[in-house]
């Protein structure tokens, strides 16, 4: 099934520009500060610079749409490593994650997936507010918290965060797929910061 979107408005964050929808499903990844190498950054800067030439001659044609896909894939193949920063091993600070993401359920947004891994998150939801706001506030919300159960100070998360709307009902399940198998493919055993919303899901697909 297609999904059809009113009142498409591309916003540029950054240089790049992304699509900003009203009801829009969006899977969004983010992570923490210094969890990835310098030559990781370094590659994905490049990659950027590619998206952001791609983007401008057409939005969502192939090659944007290939480049954006190779830029997910090297970042998750780094950071399922684990080899960074891994604060969110913490139980403590990834309950704390998890709660970020439900305390306006059903408000500015829709939760339909999720994954703390041990240095990013995944989120699958649909949009009723502003994305830019909403990341922040997950962001801000728990970045106090973990700071302060870790006894230190700084930058918590990195700035910037992954966002792809969903196009249809076979990229909304394989993507959920995705979240819920991402500790399992980073060898992490009964890892228990996963979650979905079966009777959501059963709507949209």
């Amino acid at each position: 099934m297609k999904y059809w979107y009113e009142n498409v408005v591309i916003r540029k964050r950054g240089k790049i520009p992304h699509w900003h929808v009203p009801n829009g499903l969006y899977f969004v990844t983010y992570r923490l500060a210094g969890s990835l190498p310098r030559h990781i950054e370094e590659q994905i800067a490049l990659l950027r610079a590619s998206l952001l030439t791609a983007r401008e001659h057409d939005y969502d044609s192939a090659e944007a749409r290939e480049i954006e896909r190779n830029i997910f894939k090297i970042t998750e193949a780094e950071l399922d490593q684990s080899r960074g920063n891994c604060w969110l091993r913490n139980s403590e600070i990834a309950a704390t994650v998890v709660s970020s993401f439900e305390h306006d359920d059903g408000g500015d947004y829709e939760m339909v997936a999720l994954a703390v891994m041990p240095n990013h998150v995944h989120v699958v939801f649909r949009l009723k507010s502003e994305l830019d706001v909403v990341i922040k506030r997950w962001k801000s919300f728990t970045a106090h918290r973990a700071n302060k159960a870790l006894k230190r100070s700084g930058t918590f998360w990195q700035s910037d965060y992954f966002d792809v709307l969903m196009r249809d009902s076979e990229q909304l399940q394989r993507t959920i797929t995705y979240v819920v198998d991402n500790p399992a493919k980073a060898g992490l055993r009964d890892w228990p910061h996963t979650r979905t919303w079966p009777e959501r899901i059963a709507l949209m697909i």
